[in-house]
């Protein structure tokens, strides 16, 4: 029978487990023989029936099939997984890129598959059920290693292989079955039964019989003994309570944890603590998985025999933890273990819950009914079936906390401690800045009913107020206190602007600060708008500001002459009577002298540039002469460009 076609009728048969298809073995399978499209189309046979590579190896391993020839497999596929697609070979099956032979399995992170391979996975078990990622994690499948050397101990069984091999004086090698009655048979030497013996003790009795036969140089020391395990043989376990339960055929170094990934692990309402490994009719040993996850200690991951039975019973007890701990979630809980223990399987509180006190929602047989269980009692509260407990979040507020802002070097919060002062507060503040306000400082105060207070006190002769949890003490900067000033200038000065305005500012210093005079002022014609400041409005008073003239600025340093301003003033440089810009003509075409031309005269006319230029040529169209004229906005854009051009 063909290698494929006999994996997919073991595949398909595998959940009957029918006494014929055990019968059937893949000793005599060569992989060198296959094709590649005949390994494609094994990998597509697996995905569509959901069994993963190493779950199809250990069947394998099961059939007879030798490791020398599984390890070659797995080499053929990998070099298919690496090797590019064909953009011919897209219709065959598996080939989409090599996309379509990546397996989905429950729990795998599919954000950075390809849209063609993107699918909704349902997991196995609900994500909240602590110990759920054992079994939605595809990577955690605790597959055997069978590359390992035999362990020493070992149990032999029927179907095992043995290598014996003898060497130095004499030599002699044999490869032995074990047969189902437990012996093996060594030519000239006899039955030797080695079924239930660990590999060292069936070592020991080879060596016996062997010596005292036809080897008698094995006594003297003269020749040695190697007895080493072929191929391992495969037991048959049974899986009760699990996600997928069943018969499974599996190696004989398969241990616990692999036999309950290989079902799924337990249902919704399996138990993940008390999980029974029957040997021989009788409960050999309970299973913790917490003690795995938790501490990591794998003892309870013991090797399985033929015909174990793993029975997954229903949990006993099982509480929801939700609020501020690490890993919320639902957890089961053995009889005699308390809130402490729970916490730790939650991996404790996170950093910002509130640890005094949990709240408890229990079930009643007519209703609900809420539990406080203090801090102090956590040790003793025994969580019961169904319970929902719920940690909170800490308050958001301070027990000892006061404020300090405004004219102080480091404003911010502070520890209050007993007895401390105003003056305390100032110092750890470094002290008050030197345009603090001293006169009238505030502290913020809350109420009995959390309601706002205002003590205002002397910043230099009441220092010694007592401070409360949560008041702020505010101080003020003289600037904070009175408008910010500024004056203004326009007209002929370079910077035209808003400027600050400080006490000495001079009508000099604010020309000074506008980049000076231009070409174009006129010194001895500058005037201040200042605001008018009354007490009361009368119908003859119609000023709208007072107009103050100066004169005779040219000479900004001297201080004759000069004027104090005053907050709001309004400074305008006017211009020189007269006094205009140059401007420029350009005329071109036909003419004697084309090119530009500075006007003469206010009321300069063509005619008069046409005479400057002198005249016109005798090719000239006269009729067909224009004037193309630009507006403000574009003779200041050609302006600009050209002082740039010169700068």
């Amino acid at each position: 029978m063909c290698f494929l076609a006999l994996v997919y009728f073991l595949f398909i048969s595998n959940n009957s487990f029918s006494q014929q298809i055990f019968q059937n073995n893949l000793r005599e399978i060569k992989v060198d023989q296959l094709s590649d499209n005949d390994i494609l189309k094994y990998l597509q046979q697996l995905k569509a029936m959901g069994v993963t590579q190493q779950q199809a190896e250990q069947i394998a391993i099961s059939r007879g099939m030798p490791l020398s020839e599984i390890q070659k497999l797995r080499q053929r596929i990998q070099k298919l997984d690496t090797t590019p697609a064909n953009p011919n070979q897209n219709n065959l099956p598996g080939r989409q890129g090599n996309l379509n032979r990546i397996q989905l399995q429950p729990g795998m992170d599919t954000t950075s598959l390809p849209d063609t391979t993107k699918k909704e996975v349902k997991p196995l078990i609900d994500p909240k059920i602590f110990g759920s990622e054992l079994f939605n994690n595809a990577s955690l499948n605790f597959e055997p290693n069978l590359q390992i050397a035999t362990p020493l101990n070992y149990e032999l069984g029927p179907n095992d292989e043995l290598n014996i091999s003898v060497y130095g004086l004499q030599e002699i090698s044999h490869t032995l079955d074990v047969t189902p009655e437990g012996n093996i048979t060594i030519p000239q030497v006899g039955q030797i039964k080695v079924a239930g013996l660990p590999i060292e003790e069936a070592r020991q009795q080879i060596f016996n019989a062997m010596s005292n036969s036809i080897y008698p140089t094995l006594k003297a020391g003269r020749s040695k003994l190697s007895v080493t395990l072929g191929n391992i043989r495969s037991i048959r376990v049974t899986i009760i309570g699990a996600n997928r339960p069943g018969n499974f055929t599996v190696s004989s170094l398969t241990s616990a944890f692999n036999a309950l990934f290989l079902a799924g692990g337990p249902t919704t309402f399996g138990s993940f603590r008390e999980i029974e490994l029957i040997r021989d009719n009788k409960v050999y040993k309970k299973i913790d998985l917490y003690r795995f996850l938790v501490n990591g200690d794998q003892s309870d991951n013991v090797t399985l025999k033929d015909n174990d039975v793993i029975r997954i019973p229903p949990y006993g007890k099982r509480v929801d933890i939700e609020g501020y701990v690490k890993r919320p979630g639902y957890f089961e809980m053995l009889e005699g273990e308390t809130f402490r223990d729970l916490l730790k399987y939650s991996s404790g509180f996170s950093d910002s819950a509130y640890r005094a006190s949990i709240r408890v929602t229990q079930f009643t047989d007519r209703e609900l009914k809420v539990k406080d269980i203090g801090a102090n009692n956590y040790s003793d509260y025994h969580p019961q079936d169904g319970d929902l407990i719920n940690v909170d979040k800490v308050l958001q507020r301070f027990s000892n906390r006061v404020i300090i802002s405004g004219a102080v070097f480091r404003p911010g919060t502070y520890e209050l401690t007993q007895g401390m002062t105003v003056d305390n507060l100032i110092k750890k503040a470094d002290g008050l800045t030197e345009d603090a306000y001293k006169g009238r400082a505030q502290i913020f105060r809350l109420n009995d009913d959390l309601s706002k207070g205002i003590l205002s006190f002397n910043a230099f002769n009441d220092p010694t107020i007592i401070l409360k949890r949560e008041d702020s003490v505010v101080v003020k900067s003289i600037f904070d206190l009175r408008d910010e000033y500024y004056v203004s200038i326009q007209g002929e000065v370079r910077k035209p602007d808003f400027y600050s305005y400080n006490d000495s500012l001079s009508l000099k210093d604010i020309i000074l600060q506008a980049g000076g005079l231009t070409d174009a002022a006129y010194p001895q014609k500058i005037e201040i708008a200042r605001l008018i400041y009354r007490d009361t409005v009368t119908s003859k008073d119609v000023r709208a500001s007072e107009i103050i003239n100066i004169s005779g600025m040219e000479d900004l340093s001297s201080q004759s002459k000069n004027m104090q301003l005053k907050p709001y003033d309004l400074v305008t440089v006017r211009r020189k009577p007269g006094y205009a810009e140059m401007q420029t003509v350009k005329i071109v075409g036909e003419l004697q002298y084309p090119g530009p031309y500075v006007l003469e005269k206010r009321e300069e006319r063509v005619s008069d540039i046409l005479k400057r230029a002198g005249g016109f040529t005798p090719e000239a169209y006269k009729e067909g002469a224009f004037i193309k004229r630009y507006n403000d906005v574009t003779i200041m854009t050609i302006r600009r460009q050209t002082i740039q051009i010169i700068q």
